[in-house]
């Protein structure tokens, strides 16, 4: 049995991915072949019950992305929504679901979405820049602890001497934390058979970018495709992709 998550998604959105697979219940959804499980119920529903044996999870691509930002402003009104949307929903999806990818028996991989504003050359803060770029220190704890001290720096309003990405700040600082997990993740997991990278589809016409872009969303979703089916021969891991390049834009 395949497991998909649907997250993040709005209602409406929701009820029609739900009619895809021909059921009108829009918490856990159960068809032939697979379990479909949105937002807010994935957590309980992948671990109690809906996961017999033979569940496996190959392919997740985390899509979860969200700015308030319009394009050339940079307000943090909305920062801790933008991280737990951008950050830590991919981050807890994956926790949940990292049991069922090692009953794969196939390479596995996750792709998450990312952006080019979270690169670390991006990142003005020394300190920060030196810790995310020592892979050997590197922890999961240092990338929440640079999370909460932007959080605490946006409430106590000294975030722009902070030293942080000055495009987007909020939600480059969670594409900075998400590159940094990915790249922790596929350290972890290298050599057991799973495929972690980040990619960055540009500036897309998307809802965020209020239709604004040079690409389709189709085209960089038919990318991200291309990305997931690669075969498991060239298959990299702890790399980051641009939507020009099959070939990996830099490591993470």
């Amino acid at each position: 049995m395949a497991v998909i998550a649907l997250t993040r998604l709005e209602p409406k959105r929701l009820y029609h991915m739900c009619g895809l697979w021909k059921s009108d219940s829009p918490a856990l959804v159960q068809g032939e072949k697979s379990t479909i499980v949105p937002s807010g119920v994935h957590k309980q529903a992948l671990s109690e019950g809906s996961n017999p044996k033979g569940t496996f999870a190959e392919y997740v691509v985390n899509n979860a992305g969200v700015s308030f930002n319009e394009i050339g402003s940079n307000s943090v009104q909305h920062a801790e929504t933008v991280m737990r949307t951008n950050f830590y929903g991919p981050k807890r999806l994956i926790e949940v679901l990292l049991p069922l990818f090692r009953r794969s028996n196939a390479a596995s991989r996750i792709l998450n979405i990312s952006s080019q504003l979270g690169l670390l050359n991006k990142l003005r803060n020394n300190t920060w820049k030196a810790l995310l770029e020592d892979e050997e220190r590197l922890s999961e704890a240092d990338i929440e602890q640079m999370v909460s001290q932007f959080l605490d720096q946006v409430k106590d309003g000294s975030w722009e001497e902070g030293g942080w990405p000055m495009v987007w700040t909020d939600y480059a600082v969670s594409k900075l934390a998400l590159n940094a997990y990915s790249r922790l993740l596929a350290k972890q997991h290298e050599g057991r058979a799973l495929s972690v990278n980040c990619f960055c589809p540009g500036f897309t016409r998307t809802a965020m970018t209020r239709g604004q872009g040079s690409r389709t969303a189709e085209e960089a979703a038919d990318f991200a495709a291309m990305l997931m089916l690669l075969p498991p021969d060239q298959l990299p891991t702890g790399k980051f992709f641009k939507l020009s390049t099959r070939s990996p834009y830099s490591k993470l």
